[in-house]
């Protein structure tokens, strides 16, 4: 069944007419891959807008396709984008009454007073194919392949000497839609140095002009909607050099300057998962981007996992050298401390709780759950978060429990580690051998621990991974897909002085279907101490509530040799 989607002239959701749709999780019933969908607008509000729209009444504008739907990675409410395909907006509008006050859809009487609220509406083939047939499509582009766009003839001088001379010419450049609709889903992952730099460029001369949408604007927001302009043909280039920006490095940095002058305020850009640009392009990028933001009060935040970012390149110098360009600051919290880890993590739960009304996480959780919640999410805050949702549902599903028990988080890990595993295998399939080889390791550190050394946990040797990178980069990979936990960073040998050792922890969901396994020895968190148990015995449980009994547990995990890794 098609769907009307609603995109007004002012919203808080972030639609772009033709390339992305912005919605609430409510309407993924509604908006499938391959929906038909017919544009919408209410009625004018404002008449800044009045030159943007086909009229000012209740109108429909435009028909399209939903493609490829996906969960907003920085909603917090569940939110969606849908990428829009085959969009052909109409010539004039279509309006959604008649003279007579009849509408196109069929309103239910119970939803008289309401019905127009709803951002996405499921309508009746008939009702699409009569607002079809209302409509004049204006034509698609025709000659061109695969979304190009060719350019008018240009006329070119030869030099200051001769004649005129006319060149035929047909430059291919990239479709702003679809670049948009590739940056939506991906981000600047798979971007090259110079159109990340364009497009974080972008965003803050967009930042620029929305500081003065509702103020008297000075000549800076000329400047930032001239920049704007240059990045939008840049970006439409199939290929875009370093060369070809480093002329609007200068450029930007004044803009940036006059805006800290005029508006007397100071800017903060923060760019995330930092780590996803090639290690080898890191420190250009962040060259520049200093580069722009020196002497301007704007302040840079850069985000990404430590071993896979580089921030600063030698010879020749490029990048931010920490201690003088730049602070290094590590976010990190680990199960190296525990205690410490669980009152972090419990902080935060607690503001979310308080934010819906509950005051104590008692009410919601048990203290056994709570102590498991840090264990299955390595005490990383963002899993933490997302296993506690999970474990809820999960507590949901059996009628009469009161709280979140150990058996719900447990559950909740194992359908986490599912999704992953299942996209690693999807990703193995279509994508490469580093992925092939992560899921290798990940089964032969299973066939290690839980059948060969009846063990949660485990231990690496630090001359090991030092002569063994190749086979230690596995081991970061499942660090950083949180199939293996680090619990111990440089844990010292019992026997020998100077030797030192990493110390691993299999994920949860990897060995909690495991639990009737005798003697499989696991690691356990309770009451803020690592706890070393025992199944199928009745070995009474080591609790690690000093250094030396933290240290003696840990201790007792196998060595592996990183030699059985791929």
């Amino acid at each position: 069944m098609p769907a009307v989607i609603v995109e007004n002239d002012e919203s808080e959701w972030k639609d772009e007419t033709g390339a992305i749709y912005h919605f609430p999780k409510r309407y993924l019933p509604i908006l499938t891959s391959g929906q038909k969908v017919i544009y919408y607008k209410s009625r004018l509000r404002d008449s800044n807008y009045a030159t943007q729209r086909l009229s000012a009444e209740q109108h429909y504008f435009g028909i399209a396709e939903i493609g490829k739907v996906y969960a907003d990675p920085e909603s917090k409410k569940g939110d969606y984008f849908a990428t829009i395909e085959n969009y052909r907006a109409f010539v004039m509008a279509v309006p959604a009454r008649d003279i007579n006050g009849n509408t196109f859809e069929q309103i239910p009487p119970n939803r008289a007073s309401n019905y127009w609220r709803d951002g996405v509406r499921d309508v009746p083939d008939i009702v699409y194919d009569a607002i079809l047939n209302r409509a004049e499509l204006q034509p698609p582009p025709e000659g061109l392949p695969d979304n190009v766009r060719e350019w008018p003839t240009l006329e070119l001088q030869s030099g200051s000497e001769g004649s005129v001379r006319t060149v035929f010419t047909t430059i291919y450049e990239r479709d702003p839609a679809l670049r948009r609709q590739a940056l939506a889903i991906h981000g600047y992952r798979r971007s090259s140095v110079a159109q990340t730099l364009i497009g974080v460029l972008d965003r803050l001369c967009e930042q620029v002009q929305l500081f003065y949408e509702t103020k008297r604007a000075p000549s800076v927001v000329a400047e930032a909607s001239s920049l704007r302009e240059t990045f939008t043909h840049m970006s439409s280039r199939s290929v875009l050099t370093d060369a070809d920006v480093l002329p609007i490095i200068p450029k930007m940095q004044n803009m940036l300057r006059h805006f800290a002058q005029s508006a007397a305020v100071r800017m903060f850009l923060f760019l995330d998962d930092f780590h996803y640009l090639p290690r080898e392009q890191q420190p250009s990028l962040l060259d520049m981007v200093h580069g722009v933001a020196r002497d301007c009060d704007v302040w840079l935040k850069i985000a990404g996992i430590k071993h896979l970012s580089n921030w600063f390149q030698p010879h020749p110098p490029l990048g931010l050298q920490t201690g003088q360009d730049a602070d290094h600051i590590d976010l990190d919290v680990t199960l190296e401390k525990p205690s410490e880890a669980k009152q972090f993590l419990e902080t935060v739960l607690r503001s979310y709780a308080e934010h819906v009304a509950i005051k104590r996480l008692s009410a919601v959780l048990s203290s056994q759950s709570l102590d498991r919640l840090v264990l299955a999410s390595g005490a990383v805050p963002r899993d933490y978060l997302v296993l506690t949702a999970s474990a809820l549902q999960q507590a949901q599903k059996r009628g009469k429990a009161r709280v979140v028990g150990v058996q719900d988080v447990n559950r909740a890990a194992g359908e986490a580690a599912k999704v992953k595993l299942a996209e690693l295998e999807d990703d193995a399939a279509s994508a490469g051998p580093l992925t092939s080889k992560i899921l290798r390791g990940l089964q032969i550190l299973r066939n290690f621990c839980i059948d060969e050394k009846n063990s949660t946990y485990f231990r690496v040797d630090f001359r090991d991974k030092e002569t063994r990178s190749e086979q230690y980069n596995v081991l970061e990979e499942l660090l950083d897909l949180r199939l293996i936990h680090l619990v111990d960073g440089s844990l010292s040998d019992e026997k020998e002085a100077g030797r030192r050792s990493e110390v691993y922890m299999i994920d949860l969901s990897q060995f909690s279907g495991q639990r009737l396994k005798r003697k499989l020895k696991v690691l356990d968190f309770e009451a803020g101490h690592l706890v070393l148990k025992q199944t199928g015995t009745s070995s009474a449980a080591k609790i690690g509530n000093t250094p030396n009994a933290r240290l003696g547990i840990l201790r007792r995990g196998p060595l592996l040799k990183l030699e059985l890794l791929p």
